[in-house]
């Protein structure tokens, strides 16, 4: 997975709008040329309005160069988007965005909406697999939800599903269930872990037929005698902690099932 630049490098296209026009023109983003489609012919690009126009005299059909991007309608500057977004993945709090960019908080909150939703779909267009021959992927499942007043138990919320590898890349993948029933969970597993890993979970019964029903190695641990196997050295609490990291950065009122497919 690529890592984010640093700020030093992208400067100049967040404060130049220039620069970033040819960032997003480089990066085949934003049209450097188009033929007309009104009458085939070349067109001109007139940079002060962002428009391709036919250079054919008696067409005056012209086209706004980000038609059919991420940037249609968007009355913000390129490079103020962009600076948005470069500071929404770095998790930026919505505050500091708001003073970095200069952009009201009903604008920011809205990108950033948008930017999750984007992330969100290409994410769905391609399934997440961990695991792979001899790997260990440890298996639970939470309940992301509010806190009752006075009680610990969690209120109105969604069950997830996850995974983490035991591996130093920790890949990991979450999947929002409706129901938290063994033959939800063995679906999740079945289209989100690689065939050959061997799973580690706790002793609940939604996870028994793992290895009858899908053909994996599966060891158990008993967390009510401990956290870690004493004999075999088996433990869960990589994705134990998973979650709690998870809980730390997703917002109680934005644990809904509505919200939860973004967040994750």
């Amino acid at each position: 997975m690529a890592s984010i630049p640093p700020m030093i490098s992208l400067i100049n296209i967040f404060f130049d709008e220039e620069t970033a026009l040819k960032f997003l023109q480089n990066e085949k983003i934003i049209k450097k040329e188009m033929e007309c489609p009104a009458c085939g012919s070349p067109t001109s690009f007139q940079r002060a309005k962002l428009l391709f126009k036919s250079t054919q005299i008696s067409c005056r059909k012209a086209v706004n160069a980000k038609n059919g991007t991420f940037f249609a309608d968007q009355r913000l500057s390129f490079g103020k988007i962009l600076h948005m977004a470069y500071l929404w993945l770095l998790k930026t709090p919505v505050p500091l965005i708001i003073g970095q960019c200069e952009v009201n908080s009903t604008t920011v909150c809205s990108f950033l909406s948008y930017f999750r939703q984007l992330v969100t779909d290409a994410l769905e267009t391609e399934e997440c697999v961990v695991g792979g021959e001899g790997i260990v992927v440890e298996i639970d499942e939470t309940k992301m939800g509010k806190q009752k007043y006075n009680r610990g138990h969690p209120e109105d919320g969604v069950w997830v599903v996850g995974g983490v590898e035991k591996t130093k890349e920790k890949r990991v993948f979450f999947v929002p269930v409706e129901k938290r029933d063994s033959d939800t969970f063995l679906d999740v597993i079945k289209k989100h872990v690689a065939p050959g890993f061997i799973i580690h979970t706790d002793l609940w019964e939604g996870y028994n037929e793992i290895e009858k029903k899908l053909g994996f190695k599966h060891y158990t641990v008993n967390h009510s005698v401990s956290f870690k196997g004493p004999k075999t050295g088996i433990h869960t609490n990589t994705i134990k902690g998973t979650w709690n990291g998870l809980k730390l950065m997703i917002p109680a009122q934005e644990r809904t099932k509505k919200d939860m497919r973004v967040r994750l």
